[in-house]
C-alpha cells in the first residue's frame, strides 16, 4: 500500500480528483431531469461541470499551452464556484450578489494573467485563486445559514459546515503559501506537503458538498410530496385524511393534559346556487375566499381542513363550550360581512356552523364528528347563517 502511494504523483492525484468531480455530475444530471421544478439545480450542475473541466485542464499542464492549462483552467474553476453559489441563492430564494461576484472574478482573471505571463509565480497564483475561493465559500455558507426554510435545516446546516471547512482550508493555504517558498512548477510540489493535502481535501469536500445539496433537494421534494398528500389543492387547507389524523393527535393531547378541543363544522349556505348562477369557476373563487377569511380569524395553532365539497372543519383548543361558540360566531359574522367580486359581479354568501367540544359532546373522534354534524344539520334546518351547539352525549 505504501509503495502504491509513493508511486503517485501530483498529476495522478489531480486526474483522480477530476474523475471524482466528473462522476458527481451524473447524480446532478439525474436530479435536474427528475426535479427541474426547483430553481438553482441547473446552476449547480453547470458550476460543477465547469470545475471538473478546469481540473482536467490542470492535469494536462505541460502538454498543452499555459493559456489553457493555467488561465482557462482556473477561470473555469472560479466560474464554477460562482455558479454553485448562484445555485444556492436560487434554491434558497435569496438574493445572489451577482455584481460583486462578477467583479471578484474579473479581478481574479486579471491577476492570474499577470502572474502567468508577466511575473511567472506559482505561489502568487495559488494565493490568487485561494482568496476568491475563500470568499465564495464564505458567501455560500452564509446563504445556507440564512436559509429560513425550516424543512431544510439539517441538510443546509451540514452543507454550510462543509463550505466553512473549505474556507478554512483555503485560508490556511494562503498563510502557508505566504510563509513557505514553493517551486514554480505545480508538479514539482512535495507529495507530503500541505498543497497536495489541500487538493485531496478539496475533492473530498466537493463530494460532501454535492451530497449536502442533493440532500437539500430530496428533503424539499419529500416535504412537497408530503404537503400534496395532505393538502387540498384548491383551498390550500388540510384534506380530510390529514385533518382526521390531526384530530387523533389533538384528542390524545386532551386525554394527556385533561384539556378540551372544539370541532367546528362549517357549510357554505346554498353553495349549489352559486355554482348554478355564476359558474363553477366563480364557486372555486368563493371557496378560496372563504378559507382565506377563516385563516385570517383563527389562531395559528388552529387546524383548518376541507371536509368535503363546501364543508370545512376547524379543530381548536378551547377552555369551554362558550369559547368555541364565540369563535364560531366570529367566523359566521365575518363571512356574512364579506363579499367576492368576480368579473365585476358581487357575490355574497353566508355559512352555517355546528359546534362540538371534546368531553362535553363526545369522548371519541367519531362521537365528536357525529355531534358536530348533527349540530350543523340543525343550523341549516333552522334558517341557515347561524351557529348551533351539539347536544350533550349520554
Amino acid at each position: 500500500m505504501e509503495k502504491a502511494l509513493m508511486n503517485l504523483d501530483i498529476r495522478t492525484i489531480l486526474f483522480l480528483g477530476a474523475v471524482l468531480l466528473s462522476l458527481q455530475i451524473i447524480p446532478l444530471v439525474l436530479l435536474f431531469v427528475l426535479t427541474n421544478q426547483y430553481k438553482g439545480i441547473n446552476h449547480w450542475l453547470v458550476g460543477h461541470t465547469l470545475v471538473s473541466l478546469g481540473y482536467f485542464l490542470l492535469v494536462f499542464r505541460g502538454a498543452i499551452s499555459d493559456f489553457f492549462s493555467i488561465i482557462i483552467a482556473n477561470i473555469l474553476i472560479t466560474a464554477g464556484y460562482s455558479f454553485s453559489l448562484q445555485g444556492i441563492s436560487c434554491f434558497t430564494e435569496q438574493k445572489f450578489p451577482r455584481y460583486w461576484i462578477l467583479a471578484l472574478n474579473s479581478i481574479f482573471w486579471g491577476i492570474h494573467f499577470h502572474f502567468t505571463y508577466i511575473i511567472h509565480s506559482l505561489s502568487l497564483r495559488i494565493i490568487n485563486i485561494s482568496w476568491i475561493s475563500f470568499i465564495i465559500s464564505v458567501f455560500s455558507a452564509s446563504q445556507l445559514l440564512n436559509n429560513r426554510d425550516k424543512r431544510l435545516l439539517i441538510s443546509s446546516r451540514f452543507t454550510a459546515i462543509i463550505f466553512l471547512l473549505h474556507s478554512s482550508l483555503t485560508l490556511a493555504r494562503i498563510i502557508i503559501t505566504v510563509n513557505h517558498e514553493l517551486p514554480n512548477s505545480l508538479f514539482a510540489l512535495n507529495l507530503d506537503g500541505f498543497q497536495v493535502f489541500y487538493f485531496m481535501a478539496c475533492f473530498i469536500n466537493s463530494f460532501l458538498i454535492t451530497t449536502g445539496f442533493i440532500t437539500m433537494v430530496c428533503q424539499r421534494l419529500y416535504q412537497d410530496l408530503n404537503t400534496l398528500a395532505e393538502c387540498d389543492f384548491l383551498t390550500n387547507t388540510l384534506n380530510r385524511r390529514a385533518i382526521e389524523h390531526q384530530m387523533d393527535r389533538e384528542i390524545a393531547y386532551c386525554q394527556r393534559e385533561n384539556r378540551k378541543i372544539a370541532l367546528i363544522l362549517l357549510d357554505i349556505d346554498r353553495f349549489k346556487s352559486i355554482n348554478d348562477n355564476y359558474g363553477h369557476d366563480s364557486g372555486d373563487l368563493v371557496l378560496q375566499h372563504f378559507t382565506q377569511t377563516l385563516n385570517f380569524i383563527i389562531r395559528q395553532e388552529d387546524l383548518l381542513g376541507r371536509w368535503g365539497g363546501e364543508e370545512f372543519l376547524i379543530v381548536s383548543r378551547v377552555d369551554s363550550v362558550e369559547d368555541a361558540v364565540v369563535l364560531a360566531e366570529r367566523l359566521r359574522s365575518a363571512i356574512q360581512n364579506e363579499k367576492v367580486i368576480v368579473h365585476h359581479t358581487i357575490i355574497t354568501y353566508t355559512v352555517s356552523l355546528g359546534v362540538a367540544v371534546y368531553g362535553v359532546h363526545g369522548q371519541t373522534k367519531q362521537e365528536l364528528i357525529i355531534a358536530a354534524d348533527r349540530a350543523l344539520y340543525h343550523a341549516k334546518n333552522s334558517g341557515r347563517n347561524q351557529v348551533a351547539i351539539a347536544q350533550h352525549y349520554h
